[in-house]
């Protein structure tokens, strides 16, 4: 399966957390292409059977270059196998065990951007964990 995996990052977390879901991805053999948004712009996404969508957020928003390729994409990613992932640090609600804190994050970094940009993506989360279901 060819695979487009694209990230946008703020402070390089991203960036490690992409290639661990492409070391994954690879070893289950899938072949993955990285992009960071940042450092290159991506034309063309026909020739992949899955994209993934990485962003780095920080107070609730994307980083503009992955929101930038939602956008862009939108339509050609309703036709694709396309799954997103919103990484972040570990909360402070989440170290306190805040469920309700946390509900609201992954509606404001997942749940809202989806609705945004009316994705369906075939897995969508938080951690490398929820990649499992994507092959």
């Amino acid at each position: 399966m060819n695979t487009l995996l694209v990230y946008g990052t703020r402070y390089g977390a991203t960036a490690s957390t992409s290639e661990e879901i492409a070391t994954v991805l690879r070893s289950e053999g899938l072949q993955v292409k990285i992009v960071n948004l940042k450092n290159e712009k991506v034309k063309d996404i026909s020739s992949y059977d899955l994209i993934i969508v990485c962003s780095g957020k920080q107070m609730g928003k994307w980083t503009g270059e992955a929101a930038d390729f939602l956008k862009r994409f939108q339509k050609q990613l309703s036709q694709k196998k396309f799954a997103i992932f919103a990484s972040t640090m570990k909360s402070v609600s989440e170290r306190e065990g805040k469920t309700g804190d946390l509900e609201k994050d992954r509606k404001l970094s997942l749940e809202d951007i989806i609705a945004k940009y009316n994705l369906d993506p075939v897995s969508a989360g938080f951690s490398a964990a929820s990649w499992a279901s994507i092959r």
